[in-house]
């Protein structure tokens, strides 16, 4: 069993609950969706084929960890030696997360495994390939759902989302700004103005490292 990895290594999450916690990251390849706004269109395609022991191993090189992101491309492209892993690396005792485009079902995930599940606003360009179903798929107080808002006009389309599906009371839920088009306190100030349960998501590594494109 094997999975198409396009890089593994150690930095500090960015984003979501976890933010700034020493964190591993298992960059799976491969993409089913084209944002606009993609930063990693680099891993749409090639990678290498590891084995599920081999990528362990290559985790545990990678530095001391407890936490573990497994992203992409799309990870769930490659379901089942992805779930598998996932599985493995919570076995081993690791705190793993998934990070998921949405629009594949997030259905009998392991119990302990985090997904952090995008809901692609207009701007993105993929708004209509968002998998629905997982608004009802994803776990209670569990899984998380992260907006990213690339223009302003974004906003309202994912309050009005965010309202019809009662999220704000089922997940914590966050909302990210897409710079240059968003600018991050002009979307503070809209959070506060909206009423509802919202965490900004500022994507930490990118502050640290804006020049880096791979590797953190």
């Amino acid at each position: 069993m094997t999975l198409r990895i396009a890089e593994i290594f150690r930095s500090l999450q960015g984003e979501a609950t976890s933010a700034g916690w020493p964190t591993v990251f298992v960059r799976l390849a491969g993409c089913n969706l084209r944002c606009l706004y993609c930063d990693t269109a680099w891993a749409w395609t090639g990678g290498e084929e590891l084995d599920l022991d081999s990528i362990r191993s290559r985790i545990r090189a990678a530095g001391p960890t407890k936490r573990i992101c497994l992203t992409g491309g799309e990870p769930l492209l490659q379901r089942e030696p992805l779930l598998a892993l996932a599985a493995a690396l919570i076995a081993d005792g690791h705190d793993v997360s998934m990070e998921t485009n949405g629009s594949l079902p997030v259905d009998n995930l392991p119990d302990k495994l985090v997904a952090v599940i995008d809901v692609k606003t207009p701007a993105s360009g993929m708004s209509g390939i968002m998998n629905f179903e997982n608004v009802r798929l994803a776990r209670r107080h569990h899984d998380l759902f992260k907006f990213v808002i690339a223009a302003e006009s974004d906003f309202p389309w994912a309050c009005e989302f965010v309202r019809q599906h009662h999220l704000d009371r089922r997940f914590e839920v966050f909302f990210s700004p897409a710079a240059p088009a968003v600018q991050p306190a002009w979307l503070a100030e809209s959070i506060l103005a909206s009423g509802l349960e919202i965490r900004l998501n500022l994507q930490l590594h990118k502050i640290l490292w804006p020049e880096v494109v791979r590797g953190r």
